[in-house]
């Protein structure tokens, strides 16, 4: 937690000696930042299947958001549309899993799982929950 808020810290400062003053889009792109910021911790502390989902998600459009910040720019918007579509299969690919690793634990609090997994391990159990 500590390491998400620190370096998303360190990204809003640099980012306000980085644009010269009177920059026209410059506190949208501050909000944003900030929400991608918000994202990102909130992936990290989820502890429930859904929110990891969701989190992923918003992390998906706000990157998606940023990189096309210059969207003028050709290259930024063929980025940004890159972005998008490799952050999207690889939320597929966390859905498809998620609800596998769901069918296999019915609820979605991730807690339960790592503690069905201890429990597993300590009784020699094997199983295919890759945590």
């Amino acid at each position: 937690m500590l390491l998400i808020t620190g370096v998303g810290a360190l990204v809003m400062l640099y980012c306000a000696r980085y644009f010269p003053e009177g920059e026209r889009l410059q506190g949208a792109l501050a909000a944003q930042l900030f929400a991608f910021a918000v994202a990102m911790l909130g992936l990290v502390l989820s502890d429930d299947i859904v929110l990891l989902f969701v989190f992923w998600e918003l992390t998906t459009v706000l990157s998606f958001m940023l990189i096309g910040y210059s969207g003028h720019r050709v290259f930024a918007r063929r980025s940004a549309v890159q972005a998008l579509v490799v952050t999207t299969f690889g939320g597929l690919a966390m859905l498809i899993g998620l609800l596998w690793l769901g069918q296999l634990a019915e609820p979605t609090g991730s807690p339960r799982l790592w503690r069905q997994e201890a429990s597993s391990r300590e009784s020699g159990q094997r199983t295919a929950l890759p945590l």
